[in-house]
């Protein structure tokens, strides 16, 4: 980014003109997870007869990347639809309210609420989100 605003700059300079930078959005961070958490969702995908790919990771920037870097988050990927259907694409937009959609939000809805419960619930496993959470924060 600095390399962009720097560029800015010098185009100002050059053409003997004003600069003002300014942002029309907030910026958005990169999503840290938390292991703990994301065992857990996969171990309740597991109970209900799902599996997760632990390959399935969240890439890019987003607003619960922020939120990642504040709290204890989870973001699992749900399976909606058939492989090879591409993010942000118009077969993904059909997918999510086909067969494979409904089923993938059922049963992700059930295994984020299993995860959920459990944090309430066991005070242990509470206390390992949270280790776990600032264990990252202090590698970042």
């Amino acid at each position: 980014m600095e390399k962009v605003k720097n560029c800015a700059r010098g185009a100002a300079i050059q053409t003997g003109s004003k600069l003002k930078i300014s942002y029309f959005e907030k910026s958005v961070d990169d999503y840290i997870g938390n292991d703990a958490l994301t065992e857990e969702y996969s171990r309740n995908m597991g109970l209900l007869g799902e599996s997760t790919d632990p390959e399935s990771k969240i890439s890019g920037s987003s607003d619960i990347g922020n939120l990642s870097y504040l709290i204890p988050t989870l973001c699992p990927v749900v399976k909606i639809a058939v492989k090879g259907v591409e993010l942000h694409t118009i077969e993904m937009a059909h997918s999510s309210y086909s067969k494979t959609g409904n089923h993938g939000l059922v049963v992700g809805t059930k295994a984020l609420s299993m995860t959920g419960l459990r944090v309430l619930s066991d005070n242990d496993f509470f206390g390992a989100v949270k280790s776990n959470f600032k264990k990252i924060k202090k590698l970042i």
